[in-house]
């Protein structure tokens, strides 16, 4: 999901607003996730690479014990 998405859903449903987040909110990195839909093999591997990366951002701060930062609103 992306700022994008976030956004849509977050207009279509304000009421959740504050329970929309990306795995970036909670890896600590800024950015969004490359969607891959239509794209070529390479897009494929490079969106794997970046949830690979986010994914790996945020098992550091879990096992850290870092604080998960709440959703934006």
């Amino acid at each position: 999901m992306s700022s994008v998405h976030r956004g849509r859903i977050a207009s279509s449903f304000p009421e959740a607003r504050s329970k929309v987040v990306v795995l970036g909110d909670y890896a600590g990195i800024e950015g969004d996730v490359e969607d891959p839909f239509g794209g070529t093999l390479e897009a494929y591997y490079r969106c794997a690479e970046q949830l690979s990366g986010l994914v790996e951002g945020l098992y550091d701060r879990l096992t850290r014990g870092d604080e998960i930062r709440e959703a934006r609103t």
